[in-house]
């Protein structure tokens, strides 16, 4: 592991730390980590081994704006939202059988027309997945 990598609270996760030195006038006296990420100030010493156990939810500045905000609100607030998957991102353009793709268009081969790949029409054929390619043998 180097020594630049951290545990950053903000992502949840091991991430490469950013260091720049720090000064005083012309001496430097000491140096600044920073999460190459979300730009997080991290602690030059906490958990250079990477040990997330260490870092408490009292130290995630998104944990303390939450709490910020519930105080004001007066109400607790969901953790996350729920998705809901309804189906129609599926029948997008850019999954069916007669949507061709090249460097300079997009081309609908039912309506023989530009089209986006994000655009939707009731004719919608699913393309068939592709077939995983074998790994090549030495």
């Amino acid at each position: 592991m180097l020594d630049v990598e951290r545990f950053c609270p903000r992502c949840n996760r091991m991430v490469l730390a950013l260091r720049k030195p720090v000064f005083d006038g012309f001496t430097k006296i000491g140096e600044a980590f920073t999460c190459t990420l979300c730009g997080q100030k991290l602690k030059p010493d906490a958990n250079p081994a990477g040990d997330p156990s260490d870092i408490t939810a009292s130290e995630a500045p998104l944990d303390r704006s939450r709490s910020q905000l519930t105080s004001l609100l007066g109400e607790v607030l969901p953790d996350r939202p729920t998705l809901q998957d309804d189906g129609s991102a599926s029948r997008l353009c850019r999954y069916c059988v007669h949507y061709t793709i090249n460097p300079f268009r997009q081309w609908c081969g039912f309506h023989r027309r530009d089209v986006e790949a994000t655009d939707t029409c009731g004719h919608f054929q699913k393309a068939p997945e592709p077939e995983p390619e074998a790994p090549d043998e030495p």
